[in-house]
């Protein structure tokens, strides 16, 4: 079902969506944002201790799954469930997951309780990083002790595979849902996926804020809770108004509703979206940096003190968001009085812009790298242009894979492009920086290198994938 274009006003389905996204994100990015500071943090400080080269590795397989699955949920929304289906299911798994999140906290507390012990503070006072799944050998002669450690990892295991399921299930039906509310000819639909697009970065920039305040402050389970809450307020209003709002939207799975394009242009459309998304996973590579390497970087090697006020690692990466909410408006007139003169830039130049803007933003946080308190600004700068080539590379995707995609496997092919850029690029941003967890200095020029080439390649090619997409008789630029 598509809704005809009535009025210049976006459908009360569509501000649903874009809603439950808004949401969906506040809770990711707010656990996202404080889990390499809670997994680095001290036992007695209520984390795990582990070390740099654990922490980021555990943060690229967490965001690469959180990407790579939607290509397998995709498909199963694509078959089985429908988008509608698949949000509902999704959703409840990521709550479920978030509030899981404090089981480190509560599940020691609560044996300690049926013990008549105080088993959370023995497990801090250990001397042995926690949240491995196998307890450590000191513990074998404490069996309380032991079951504690126990319940703690795989308590926090638990919940992660609880979220990395749950967005898998539900990802790619978010975007392809928006979409399937305009019929092909209706020009609001790039205007959904921008205020879409937009949801995410505001519902980013306040979890940073919101979520890093009360785990700074009140502890780390308290911010995994928070963020619990946030995904609760996607899941309630969608399942109460989902049926009067979205009509009969995504009920149905696509490969039934319409068939797979069988016209030969498939395997091209799926090969272009293949090319384009490996410059899109070069860049996540850079991206996904700012909650790994440079989380770690900001909060031991920055001086991050303001008239007597230290501010907390997460509200620098709150800035992100910050810049993209900020900046986004003042870019797209940019480009549409460029486009009214007849001077569109289409994705190809925003992604060669874009990787350009990525190399500076890692050269300037190598710098931070260098030793000694690096100055706040250093990383402030970093993150302001690593937010502006953010909106360069992002902002037309949406529209991009949706146009590009063969009929009957868009949610597929939605799923597969998160896999491939986001999924990725997550999971070898961790597993890069995590080879060099003594030396992120090198490790980061290295990266700004590559992402340059990556820039100066893609603009060799842009001649080349222009023409293709003219053959396909796909419009890059909507």
């Amino acid at each position: 079902m598509t809704l005809a274009p009535a009025s210049p006003a976006l459908p009360r389905g569509a501000w649903l969506v874009i809603a439950i996204e808004f949401w969906e994100r506040f809770s990711f990015y707010g656990m996202l944002g404080i889990l390499a500071l809670f997994l680095t943090a001290a036992p007695a400080a209520g984390g795990f201790g582990w070390s740099d080269g654990d922490t980021l590795a555990l943060v690229g397989l967490y965001t690469g799954l959180m990407y790579g699955l939607p290509m397998l949920g995709g498909l199963l929304a694509d078959r089985v469930l429908g988008a509608r289906r698949a949000i509902a299911i999704g959703a409840t798994l990521l709550a479920f997951g978030h509030f899981l999140m404090a089981s480190p906290v509560v599940l020691p507390w609560l044996l300690g309780l049926s013990e008549q012990r105080d088993l959370l503070g023995g497990l801090t006072r250990a001397g042995v990083p926690l949240g491995y799944l196998a307890p450590p050998a000191t513990l074998a002669n404490d069996a309380p002790l032991r079951l504690a450690y126990a319940l703690q990892a795989w308590g926090f295991h638990a919940a992660l595979a609880c979220l990395v399921i749950g967005n898998g299930i539900m990802k790619a039906s978010m975007a392809v849902l928006i979409g399937d509310l305009f019929t092909d000819a209706d020009s609001r639909r790039e205007r959904a996926f921008a205020y879409f697009y937009l949801s995410i970065s505001v519902g980013g920039f306040l979890s940073e804020i919101i979520v890093g305040f009360v785990a700074t402050v009140y502890g780390w389970h308290w911010g995994f809770t928070l963020a619990g809450v946030g995904m609760l307020c996607a899941l309630v209003p969608y399942l109460a108004l989902g049926m009067a709002w979205l009509g009969a939207t995504g009920q149905a799975p696509r490969a039934r509703a319409a068939p797979a394009q069988v016209d030969g242009t498939a395997a091209p459309r799926i090969a272009l979206l293949l090319a384009l998304a490996a410059f899109v996973c070069l860049f996540e590579i850079g991206w996904f940096q700012l909650y790994g390497s440079w989380t770690l970087l900001m909060e031991s090697g920055v001086d991050r003190g303001i008239m007597g006020f230290t501010v907390p690692t997460p509200w620098l990466l709150a800035l992100n968001s910050l810049v993209v909410v900020a900046i986004t408006p003042l870019l797209a007139a940019w480009w549409a009085r460029r486009a009214a003169a007849g001077r569109a830039m289409d994705p190809l130049t925003r992604y060669a812009v874009a990787l350009a803007l990525t190399a500076g933003a890692t050269a300037l946080m190598a710098g931070v790298a260098g030793g000694g308190r690096g100055s706040l600004l250093l990383p402030v700068g970093a993150i302001t242009l690593l937010s502006i080539a953010e909106i360069f590379i992002w902002v037309a995707n949406y529209g991009l894979v949706y146009r590009l995609a063969p009929s009957g496997i868009v949610t597929l092919a939605m799923g597969s492009w998160y896999a491939a850029t986001l999924g990725l690029g997550g999971w070898l941003a961790g597993w890069l920086a995590a080879q060099w967890p003594h030396a992120p200095g090198q490790f980061l020029v290295a990266l700004a290198a590559a992402l340059m080439t990556g820039s100066l390649l893609i603009a060799l090619l842009a001649p080349r994938l222009r023409r293709r997409a003219a053959t396909l008789k796909v419009a890059l630029t909507a």
